[in-house]
């Protein structure tokens, strides 16, 4: 076996290759692996797609952004859908157009999705409307852009409610039918945020976190009770090109479109974890092997991304939701 001594005398190059080699001489890692690899590729080749048409997908937040263009791609597929949101004039156009650009059956609801009693009225009226939801997409989200300490606790409140706290309220109204049927879809749409935090973005990389939480939590619960049939999925999307971060100064931003398509061939493909765009995996090993003051280095880099970041849309949707902020 490869001894490794002195490691801090040895350059980066040497030492990588000196650590490939000492993983290599464990037979039973490499075995481990190997097996890793090819059961994930039967899984893969064997697995059908599951098809959302004629079931019920309910897309919170489905007003802008890629809340409404989930509804699209959704529809294109035969979905029939319950869209939410809290601004119900621009919730009306979406629907209205997602009609007439697919045929698809389609009925908006408006939702404050920090109440939780308003969450469970509404939940009924679909109920008592459209049947039974098969997928539950938790898409809303807000933010308030501000450093933590100049972040109002009202609007800190808010975030935690809409972006992680509806989760637990929404999952409760739908799931026990899907339990009963064991099929049906919980996704939640939280953030790259919920794994690299930024400054001015406390509140919102805390909530994303819990996003994240919840449904793995959930994933596992489901496997524990037998439910193999109901799925979730995590997508997990860096900077997207919309009106609630406008002014996100982050290279690369995704436009809305094609996100919802990947939202889309998670849940067909029933993926558990979805990190957009896929390079983010990376930045989770890094984040692992590198030493904490390497790493904050190269975050350092993102410090200055909300300073052009506009408030002007959170800040339509904080006042819909409670006039005291």
């Amino acid at each position: 076996m490869t001894e490794i001594s002195r490691t801090d005398d040895l350059p980066i190059q040497d030492l990588v290759k000196a650590l490939l080699v000492r993983v290599s001489s464990y037979d039973w890692l490499r075995k481990g692996l190997l097996y890793s690899l090819l059961l994930a590729l039967v899984v893969r080749l064997t697995q059908k797609k599951r098809s959302v048409k004629g079931k019920l997908v309910l897309v919170t937040g489905a007003a802008t952004g890629i809340g409404r263009q989930q509804a699209f791609s959704f529809a294109r597929a035969g979905a029939r859908l319950a869209l939410w949101d809290i601004n119900v004039e621009q919730l009306e156009k979406t629907a209205e157009e997602v009609r007439q650009a697919t045929g698809a059956e389609v009925q908006a609801y408006r939702c404050n999705l920090a109440d939780r009693e308003d969450i469970y009225e509404v939940a009924e009226q679909v109920k008592a409307d459209q049947g039974h939801v098969w997928c539950l997409i938790n898409n809303a989200g807000i933010i308030s852009g501000q450093n933590l300490l100049d972040t109002p606790d009202r609007r800190i409140e808010l975030s935690m409610q809409v972006n992680a706290m509806a989760y637990f309220w929404t999952t409760k109204a739908f799931l026990k039918n899907m339990i009963d049927n064991n099929d049906g879809h919980i996704v939640g749409i939280s953030s790259a945020a919920g794994i690299f935090p930024n400054p001015r973005m406390v509140d919102y990389c805390t909530s994303k976190f819990a996003a994240r939480g919840f449904i793995e939590a959930l994933h596992t619960e489901l496997l524990a009770t037998g439910k193999t049939g109901v799925k979730t999925t995590c997508i997990l999307p860096a900077h997207i090109n919309t009106d609630l971060f406008k002014g996100f100064n982050m290279m690369g931003a995704m436009e809305p479109e094609w996100v919802a398509n990947q939202v889309l061939k998670a849940v067909q493909e029933s993926k558990y974890i979805v990190m957009l765009p896929w390079a983010l995996q990376l930045g989770v090993f890094w984040q692992t092997v590198m030493p904490s003051s390497v790493w904050d280095f190269f975050m350092s880099f993102s410090h200055s991304a909300m300073k052009t970041w506009s408030p002007d849309q959170a800040n339509k949707i904080f006042v819909k939701m409670d006039e005291k902020v």
